[in-house]
């Protein structure tokens, strides 16, 4: 259910329009279809993306570049698995992406904001389990455990300090969703 932040800093989009389960490298890569409308806001984002992964500024993202793209979301992708996704991505088979197939590529693995806010309130959901509407530190330190966050205990604090937006002490819901939803 969560992602890589430091990804979504990478790619200067909405943290919550990033699915990380849609960005597997090792699931089936299904490109052709961009689920995700994008606003000309969003559009202009992933381009401005573009432009930082373009490493030479020759206009295109070639397979080097599309891998630090996937490392930089957490992923470890073989040299065959670039192959293959290059391959579904570059509609006119030049051997780079240009914008429009960068945009196709990226917007196919987002999702819509309400979604991934109702699905991030379920998450919170299950690790509150008092039902008492809010996780104090300890309690957030074993939700980000559990789902595999390698942060480090300053880190984990660090967080609390930047999502408790009443200063409480405590995470509430809709602090945890904004926290993660919010743009940076």
């Amino acid at each position: 259910m969560f992602y890589n932040l430091q990804a979504c800093v990478q790619f200067s989009i909405p943290r919550c329009l990033v699915n990380p389960q849609r960005f597997n490298i090792d699931s089936n890569c299904s490109i052709s279809k961009c689920p995700a409308q994008l606003s000309p806001a969003e559009a202009q984002e992933l381009i401005d993306a573009f432009e930082i992964f373009d490493k030479n500024k020759d206009g295109t993202i070639s397979i080097d570049e599309l891998g630090s793209i996937l490392r930089a979301v957490g992923q470890n992708p073989s040299n065959a698995k670039l192959e293959e996704i290059m391959k579904k991505a570059d509609k006119n088979g030049d051997g780079v992406l240009n914008k429009a197939e960068y945009v196709n590529l990226i917007s196919s693995y987002m999702v819509d904001p309400e979604v991934m806010k109702a699905e991030l309130r379920e998450a919170f959901m299950t690790f509150d389990k008092a039902k008492k509407g809010y996780l104090n530190l300890e309690q957030m330190t074993k939700a980000l455990r559990c789902l595999g966050e390698p942060l480090s205990d300053i880190e984990i604090k660090q967080l609390m300090e930047i999502a408790d937006t009443n200063h409480d002490g405590k995470v509430d819901v809709d602090e945890f969703v904004n926290c993660l939803c919010q743009r940076i």
